[in-house]
């Protein structure tokens, strides 16, 4: 099973906070983190979206019950401790654009969409995004990946790459005004538009 923690924040010094992060990788090898992926807002730099690749969420519990984890937070000069999002990866569609094809592995720089969001019913939901793949495609969607919240059935978080700010723009709007009522989303969500920084690799700890 795939799982992932997501939390979007504000940091006080996104530099700060970078440096912290590396510091910090004893911790998320605690967490059983394989990997973390951080964005970083186009509008407000120092707003981020991070996600962590998890082998366990026992671990996360665990660590999120010893108050470890809100003390990095601390230590990294975030603003306000952020809801987290723990879900798993229901699926991961994959959009080949004429001229071009997408990849697996987002490069620094992909503009992304990510939404945390209410729906009524998961079914419904992936059907609509389903049947506009080609209006997705059209607004430079390139990656739909969809999770569901292991606690709230009734909660998904959605991450899209998209070729341009221009089109992150556009797809929100169409979102908006098409895609959210058609698929059964219970509140508009704030979405978090980004830029990837980078793709970090945890390596497990070395053996004694």
């Amino acid at each position: 099973m795939s799982l992932v923690m997501a939390c979007d924040y504000t940091v006080r010094d996104f530099d700060r906070w970078w440096r912290t992060t590396e510091g910090g990788r004893a911790l998320l090898r605690q967490l059983g983190a394989h990997h973390f992926v951080v964005y970083r807002s186009i509008e407000e730099p120092n707003r981020i979206f991070v996600t962590l690749g998890l082998s366990s969420p026992e671990l996360v519990h665990e660590m999120l019950r010893s108050g470890e984890f809100l003390t990095w937070f601390d230590a990294a000069g975030v603003e306000e401790i952020p809801p987290l999002f723990m879900g798993r990866l229901i699926e991961k569609l994959r959009y080949v654009e004429a001229g071009g094809a997408s990849g697996e592995i987002l490069a620094p720089g992909s503009v992304v969409i990510a939404r945390i969001m209410p729906i009524e019913d998961l079914g419904r939901f992936l059907s609509v995004v389903h049947a506009r793949r080609d209006r997705l495609v059209a607004a430079g969607c390139r990656q739909y990946w969809t999770y569901q919240a292991m606690d709230d059935p009734g909660e998904v978080m959605t991450l899209q790459e998209v070729d341009s700010l221009q089109h992150a723009t556009e797809g929100l709007r169409i979102a908006v005004k098409e895609f959210y009522d058609r698929a059964g989303v219970g509140i508009y969500p704030n979405a978090f538009v980004g830029k990837l920084v980078d793709v970090v690799e945890i390596e497990p700890a070395a053996e004694e």
